[in-house]
């Protein structure tokens, strides 16, 4: 299986210039197991992204946020998101937009991935329906 992610910046593209439509429309023709967003940011920033797949992507979904953006505090690299805010962002976006492969990226830690298992045991994805 072959999954595409891409990282979508705070200014609403990749670093190319890229918007999320692109994205689908260049990945569209091919195989995949799921097309997602992961990096660069938190869940919050990577929102509006998520609603346009799920309104516009026909296959899975996937969602792997930073912990927030880092920040620099006492000289080390600190991700401001809590475990707990991050899996309810992260549920949300299981059953309000369907999203159904889950992670975390930067400043995830084992207490991160604890919460996100905790917060979607027995959840089921959102059914979504494609507009053409």
């Amino acid at each position: 299986p072959l999954m595409a992610s891409v990282t979508m910046e705070r200014s609403g593209t990749m670093l190319v210039g890229t918007d999320m439509a692109a994205v689908a429309a260049t990945l569209e023709p091919f195989e995949l197991f799921s097309l997602g967003l992961n990096c660069a940011t938190g869940p919050e920033d990577m929102e509006s992204h998520i609603r346009y797949l799920s309104q516009q992507w026909p296959g899975r979904i996937s969602c792997m946020p930073n912990q927030g953006l880092p920040e620099m505090v006492g000289g080390q690299t600190v991700y401001p998101m809590a475990p707990d805010q991050f899996a309810a962002h992260m549920r949300l976006f299981v059953e309000r937009y369907g999203v159904s492969v889950v992670g975390g990226c930067c400043g995830s830690s084992p207490d991160h991935i604890r919460a996100l298992v905790r917060a979607l045991r027995d959840v089921t994805p959102a059914a979504r329906r494609v507009e053409t």
